[in-house]
Formats: C-alpha cells, structure tokens, sequence
C-alpha cells in the first residue's frame, strides 16, 4: 500500500514538473516559432532591419522607455499610427514577452511584417556599453 502511494505521488510530481516545463518554454523566446508573418529575430537581424527603416516599438512600459531605449524606438499605446509599407520591430524584456506577443499577432492581422526582438533592450545594452 505504501509503494502505491509514493509511486502515484511520485507520477503526480513528475506530470507537475511536464506541465510547468511546457508552461514555461512555450512562452520562452527560445522556442518561439515563426507563424505567418511575425518572426524571432536576434541582434545580427535587428542591426540589418535597421538599415530599412522600420518602426520599432518598445513594447516595455512609458517609464522604462523613458529611462533609455532603442534607436528610433516608440513606446507602445493603444493609438499607435504605423505607416503600412513599414516592418514593425517590436522589442521587450522578460516582463513584456506577452504584450509582445499579442501586439505581434494584432498587427500580423493588419497586414503588416513584424519582428520581435526578445530581451531587445538588455541584449542592444550588452552589445553598445
């Protein structure tokens, strides 16, 4: 009787842990996939985007945007007026990996070519100080 206990508490915590690990990597910017028109870029990418012009939208809040943020970047609101022809970069930190999401696929909807550069800012900051 008590083999049977800890074998069904012990498949319990392991089917805990399976589904916190699939909570947690599909929200990781690791396994982000490419859907449609919104695509996981990195540093390398981000420098080549930049020399077509594109709108960048910080995607991490009014009061860390003010404290610094990407060349050319906006901070993102609701009443964002993006011209049609542009690529939409959207960058955040680990607080806003979900807003980034969310506005991605919004704007994937509308028509338009985004990229999300995840931990954008922390990586522009390792790589320019």
């Amino acid at each position: 009787m008590l083999k049977k206990l800890i074998i069904i508490l012990a498949l319990t915590f392991i089917a805990g842990l399976i589904e916190g690990f699939t909570l947690f990597f599909k929200k990781s910017p690791i396994f982000f996939k490419e859907t449609g028109e919104v695509k996981s870029i990195g540093l390398q990418e981000f420098k080549e985007i930049l020399k077509e012009n594109p709108f960048i939208i910080d995607a991490r809040g009014k009061g860390k945007y003010t404290n610094g943020h990407l060349p050319g970047a906006v901070p993102y609101s609701e009443d964002l007026q993006i011209p049609e022809e542009k690529k939409v970069v959207i960058y955040n930190d680990e607080d806003s990996y979900d807003l980034s999401l969310e506005l991605a696929d919004s704007l994937k909807k509308k028509g338009y070519k985004v990229y999300i550069f995840f931990d954008g800012w922390r990586i522009w900051n390792n790589e320019n100080n």
